[in-house]
């Protein structure tokens, strides 16, 4: 019998989190749902964890990476001891090595079903370096760090660019 993991892609997921456990469940499971193309138990998940203020909420985030781990085949995590939004995502870019990645963020919710595969495929066609997964049209700025799929000549150029007090989506504009 033929696996049906087999033409499964094995990717590297990205995702800024605070510690709020079941909301990332919520996120993790509406992925597992509804992004189909990919085996999650063969991928991985790099995922930054602020603290909600400048101490504590360990046991949290803790909690988070476990979630993650049921999730995922590797999970590597980053639990900062200050929260810095832009500092997040520089270090999930700089950690990423694949030629693709999926960003994501522990709020987000992916409400439609859609094959990352095609989306992959699509990017490749149209020499893409980012595809959003909005629910709307952006049409106000060319970068929106939205859930979607980055390329990493995209990303790591991005993320080299990052810096701590700057807003990482006014950056990666500029």
């Amino acid at each position: 019998m033929p696996d049906p993991q087999a033409n499964m892609m094995h990717l590297t997921f990205t995702c800024t989190a605070m510690p709020r456990p079941e909301t990332l469940r919520r996120s993790l499971d509406s992925l597992r749902d509804k992004l189909g193309g990919c085996s999650f138990h063969q991928s991985t998940l790099l995922i930054n964890i602020d603290p909600m203020t400048d101490a504590g909420f360990d046991e949290e985030r803790e909690h988070c990476v476990r979630i993650a781990e049921s999730n995922f085949a590797k999970v590597i995590s980053n639990r900062p001891n200050t929260p810095n939004f832009a500092l997040a995502v520089r270090w999930l870019w700089l950690e990423a090595m694949d030629e693709f990645i999926v960003h994501w963020e522990d709020d987000w919710e992916l409400r439609s079903r859609v094959d990352v595969g095609d989306l992959i495929t699509l990017m490749q066609q149209r020499n893409l370096d980012h595809l959003m997964l909005r629910a709307w049209r952006w049409s106000n700025y060319p970068f929106c760090l939205g859930p979607g799929i980055l390329r990493r000549r995209f990303y790591r150029r991005s993320a080299e660019a990052l810096v701590s007090e700057n807003n990482p989506e006014k950056t990666i504009r500029a």
